[in-house]
């Protein structure tokens, strides 16, 4: 798994110069008729086996031992996430089966068409200008038919806060969020018989609840607040109630759905590559939403448009003061 066998944070979007380009897409390719169709199959939630190849690569990179033992966490938080939250929150399928990409592999050989796949899948980028591959590709869990090709998945969600904290550490409140939203945004393919990808469809989203906004106190990670903008300071431009606190409360309250609080989650938007002076550059970028901790709904973004990446929103991995200017609720 790439995205796991190289240093992360490389944030120098403000060095980036020309040929910048997003690397990453989130089309999908499942119509009306294919998710009413995927609505009534048995769902398998794939659970992911450790890979001795991958391993044994790893161990030839250096610091050996921390890269294995970050990509053995992350298969195990990633099966206790991805289980945890298929079982409390899907709800688009009746019955539910979970296997391990060995048995799901077994299964594909029979050609069956009465099941639907939850799995992890990256996302990498593909050249552009540059003709440079970067060091990224992004954890994504994908929603389709067994049978489909591997690469027209009929629904794909980015993982939410990859490569956004130390250890590449994820929360159940991340699983919950892209569990919760790829359902919201299947419902809204078939409610408008148009492909509407999770981008354009949480700008919709947050136009139609951001009266929700006043009525929470927003909960926002220390460690995402830029370092320059002291707390006082981000308080005083935002529409909003906000409280500064650690990772662990926010999946407290994110678990126990509290009223009154929603959480600040960032969603990887694109891995742009420019040249600089004397070399090349990549990096991922984000937009960012603000979830109901109770009901889930998304009530803010900062945006989702990779058209506007370098001159309106803040797409960087913090909460700037741009961020809380524009966290304002709506009449």
């Amino acid at each position: 798994m790439k995205n796991f066998t190289s240093n992360f944070f490389l944030f120098v979007f403000g060095f980036l110069m020309v040929s910048m380009q997003g690397q990453i897409t989130a089309e999908f390719f499942g119509t009306k008729e294919d998710f009413k169709n995927l609505s009534h199959r048995i769902l398998i939630v794939e659970t992911l086996v450790e890979n001795q190849n991958v391993i044994s690569h790893l161990k030839k990179k250096d610091n050996p031992a921390k890269l294995v033992e970050e990509y053995k966490n992350f298969i195990k938080k990633y099966n206790e996430y991805i289980q945890i939250t298929a079982y409390k929150y899907w709800k688009f399928n009746d019955s539910i089966e979970f296997k391990s990409e060995l048995e799901v592999n077994e299964l594909k050989k029979t050609r069956s068409h009465h099941y639907a796949l939850l799995s992890y899948v990256e996302l990498r980028d593909q050249e552009g200008e540059s003709n440079v591959e970067s060091i990224y590709s992004i954890p994504a869990i994908k929603y389709t038919r067994l049978e489909t090709p591997i690469d027209k998945p009929d629904y794909k969600i980015y993982i939410p806060s990859s490569y956004i904290r130390q250890g590449n550490r994820y929360i159940e409140a991340d699983f919950r969020v892209a569990i919760m939203a790829m359902q919201e945004n299947i419902k809204y393919v078939m409610k408008h018989n148009e492909n509407i990808e999770f981008q354009e469809f949480i700008l919709d989203m947050a136009d139609k609840n951001c009266k929700k906004l006043k009525k929470t106190t927003v909960l926002v990670e220390q460690d995402m607040l830029d370092k320059e903008l002291p707390e006082s300071k981000a308080k005083l431009h935002c529409g909003a109630k906000v409280e500064f606190v650690s990772i662990d409360e926010i999946d407290q309250h994110m678990f126990y759905k509290t009223k009154g609080k929603s959480a600040v989650i960032a969603f990887p938007l694109a891995i742009l590559q420019g040249k600089g002076d004397k070399s090349h550059i990549t990096t991922v970028v984000y937009f960012k939403i603000a979830v109901d901790c109770e009901t889930g709904s998304i009530i803010w973004t900062n945006g989702g448009s990779l058209g506007h990446i370098a001159y309106d929103n803040n797409h960087s991995r913090w909460m700037t003061e741009r961020d809380f200017k524009h966290m304002q609720p709506c009449d």
